[in-house]
């Protein structure tokens, strides 16, 4: 499936420690370069993000979490209304893949029991394209 719809405010950006990835960049090449959407699992990426530390009762976890969305800020109200029609996108970065956009759907997707998101995967070339630092 090919997404080329993309409405979202301008200047989204993926930080990941001290690296920057530009996601309105990213979703530019994507327009560029339409690709078919992969289906991914869910659980994985959920485990990878922390997800679960972002339920409503989740026992607060005092651990620094190196990636995903910070629980103190996330908006589980905002998450609930996304469009899971959108694919997430996901760099590959020195062969390690990163989330750089679809923390809310991914939320959406675990909360709702989905086992499959669909994800459009960027090349390592264009990951490069779209990191800042």
């Amino acid at each position: 499936m090919a997404y080329h719809k993309t409405p979202r405010p301008a200047g989204e950006y993926f930080r990941f420690g001290a690296l920057c990835f530009d996601v309105d960049k990213a979703q530019q090449i994507i327009a560029r370069k339409p690709r078919e959407a992969v289906e991914q699992p869910v659980a994985e990426w959920a485990k990878a993000y922390h997800i679960k530390s972002l339920l409503p009762d989740a026992e607060p976890d005092h651990r620094v979490i190196v990636l995903g969305p910070d629980p103190r800020t996330f908006n589980r109200a905002y998450a609930i209304t996304t469009d899971l029609e959108l694919p997430v996108i996901i760099a590959i970065h020195e062969k390690q893949r990163l989330l750089v956009d679809g923390c809310n759907r991914l939320y959406k997707h675990y909360v709702g029991g989905s086992t499959t998101m669909s994800a459009f995967i960027l090349t390592e070339a264009e990951t490069r394209a779209i990191r800042i630092s």
